[in-house]
C-alpha cells in the first residue's frame, strides 16, 4: 500500500478526533489577519515628500497659464495656406542656416536647400501642393515658422514675408495640417520625425505645450519603428544619411530628458544604440574631399546638449531610486553637480562664457554669429541646471546648515547670473525662444503670437 495513502489516511482519523471550538478559530482568525496587516505595513513606502520639489510645480503652473485650450486651426485646407514667395523662402534658408537650423538639427541644410529649389521652381502655391509629398511639406513649413519665431520686426522685414501679422499661426497650422494629410500616425517616415523636431522651437510659443508632450512621444515611438534607435540596423546608408539621422535621434533624446516644465521621459538610455554625431559642418558633409580644420562647427553645441541631457536624465532616474534618506540625496547632488562642473570644464574654447577672446576667435565670430548666441544659450542652460540639481535639496535646508549654505548660494548665484546674461541681450529678445534650453521669461508668461 503506498505510504501517501497511509499518510492521508492518518491524518483524516486525527482530523475526526479534532473538535475546534468557536473560540479557537476566532483567535486564529485574528492572528491572520495581524500577519496579514504587519506585512503591508513592513513593505517599503517611498518618502516623496522627502524630495517633492515644489519649484517644479510652480514650472508647471507657468506653462499651463500658456496653454491655449480649445484653439482652432488657422488652416482645414489648402486654400487657407499663405504660401511664402520664392524671395522669402530663399532669404529664410540663409537666415535659418545661421540662427535656428542647429538647434533642431533635423536635416542635411544643403539637401533641404536644393528640396526647396526644386519646389520653387514650380511656383510656390496651393496647386503646386501636389506635386511634393505632405510630409515634406510638414517639414517645410516647420522651417518657415521655426525660423519666423526668431526673427525681430525689422529682420522679418528684410526677408520680404507677408504683412500679415497671423502669419506665424498660419505656418505652424499648414505644418500640422500636412501631417494630419499624410496620416502621420499610421504612415511611418523619417520627415515627421523632422517635422516634429523643429516644431520643438514653436509648440510652447504657440500655446501648445501639452501636443508638445503628446506628439513628441509619437515622433519617438514612429522613430523607433524606422530603426532609427539603432546603428546596426542602418549599416548601409550613407555617410550624410548617418550623421542626419544620429542627430536627428539625440533631438528627440535631449528634448525628452530636458523638458521644461518636467515629464516623466517615455525612453531610456538602455532603448537605444546610437553613437554621438561627428564634429563636422553640413557643407563638409556635401563635400567630395574636403581638409578638416579646428574652427567651430555648429554641431559642437549639440554634443554639449547630450552630454547634459544624459547627466541629468542620470541624476533624475538615481533620485527617483533613493529611500528619501536626506544623506543620501544630498551625495546625489554633490556628485552631479561636480560632474556638471567638469561638462563645463571641457567647453570648447569658443563656448566658454568667460573665456577670454582672442583675434582669432573674434574673427571667428564675426565671421560666424551664432558663435556668440551659442555660448550664450549654453551658459544660461548650464546655470538654470545646476539650479534644477540643488533645489531638490530645498527641504532638507533647514535640517542640514551646511547643506542649505552650499545650495542656496549656489541656486541664488546660478539665478542671478541667467538674469544678468539675459538682460545684456535683451535687443535681441526675439532669439530667447528656443525650445530645451532654459524657460525664458516670455515662454513662461503667455504664447508668443503675432496678432
Amino acid at each position: 500500500m503506498p505510504l501517501a495513502w497511509l499518510g492521508w489516511q492518518l491524518s483524516a482519523t486525527l482530523l475526526k478526533d479534532v473538535k475546534p471550538s468557536y473560540e479557537g478559530l476566532f483567535r486564529e482568525n485574528q492572528e491572520l489577519k495581524k500577519q496579514l496587516r504587519d506585512a503591508v505595513l513592513a513593505l517599503p513606502t517611498p518618502r516623496l515628500n522627502e524630495v517633492l520639489n515644489i519649484t517644479e510645480r510652480f514650472e508647471e503652473d507657468l506653462f499651463d497659464v500658456g496653454n491655449e485650450p480649445g484653439r482652432v486651426s488657422t488652416v482645414t485646407d489648402d486654400k487657407a495656406i499663405i504660401w511664402p514667395s520664392a524671395q522669402c523662402v530663399q532669404s529664410f534658408l540663409s537666415y535659418g542656416k545661421t540662427w535656428t537650423s542647429w538647434i533642431h538639427c533635423a536635416f542635411h541644410h544643403p539637401t533641404f536647400e536644393r528640396e526647396c529649389a526644386i519646389f520653387l521652381g514650380g511656383g510656390t502655391n496651393s496647386a503646386n501642393a501636389d506635386d511634393r509629398h505632405p510630409f515634406w511639406l510638414a517639414v517645410f513649413f516647420s522651417f518657415m515658422c521655426a525660423t519666423l519665431i526668431f526673427m525681430d520686426e525689422d529682420e522679418l522685414i528684410a526677408s520680404g514675408a507677408s504683412a500679415d501679422l497671423s502669419l506665424l499661426h498660419n505656418w505652424y497650422d499648414s505644418a500640422l495640417y500636412f501631417l494630419h494629410q499624410g496620416d502621420y500616425l499610421r504612415n511611418h517616415d523619417m520627415r515627421t520625425v523632422q517635422a516634429v523636431a523643429i516644431l520643438g522651437i514653436v509648440f510652447t510659443n504657440m500655446g501648445d505645450s501639452k501636443l508638445q508632450s503628446l506628439i513628441w512621444s509619437s515622433a519617438i515611438r514612429i522613430a523607433q519603428s524606422l530603426r532609427m534607435d539603432d546603428d546596426r540596423a542602418n549599416l548601409h546608408e550613407s555617410a550624410i544619411a548617418t550623421q542626419v539621422r544620429r542627430r536627428l535621434w539625440w533631438t528627440l533624446v535631449i528634448c525628452e530628458w530636458l523638458p521644461v516644465p518636467y515629464r516623466a521621459p517615455c525612453i531610456t538610455a538602455a532603448d537605444f544604440n546610437v553613437d554621438i554625431p561627428t564634429i563636422v559642418n553640413d557643407d563638409e558633409l556635401d563635400a567630395v574631399a574636403v581638409e578638416l580644420n579646428n574652427s567651430p562647427r555648429p554641431v559642437e553645441y549639440h554634443l554639449q546638449m547630450i552630454k547634459i541631457s544624459r547627466l541629468i536624465h542620470s541624476f533624475r532616474s538615481s533620485l527617483r531610486q533613493t529611500d528619501g534618506q536626506t544623506r543620501q540625496i544630498s551625495n546625489l547632488v554633490l556628485r552631479t553637480d561636480e560632474a556638471l562642473a567638469e561638462i563645463i570644464e571641457s567647453l570648447p574654447s569658443h563656448l566658454q562664457m568667460h573665456q577670454v577672446p582672442t583675434d582669432e576667435a573674434l574673427a571667428d565670430e564675426k565671421h560666424s554669429p551664432w558663435i556668440a548666441w551659442q555660448r550664450l544659450n549654453l551658459s544660461l542652460s548650464l546655470l538654470y541646471y545646476r539650479i534644477v540639481i540643488n533645489r531638490v535639496l530645498q527641504d532638507q535646508w533647514f535640517q542640514d546648515p551646511e547643506t542649505f549654505a552650499r545650495t542656496r548660494a549656489i541656486c541664488l548665484s546660478s539665478a542671478q547670473g541667467i538674469i544678468s546674461l539675459s538682460a545684456q541681450f535683451d535687443p535681441s529678445l526675439a532669439r530667447h525662444r528656443p525650445w530645451y534650453l532654459y524657460p525664458t521669461r516670455d515662454q513662461a508668461s503667455r504664447p508668443i503670437t503675432f496678432t
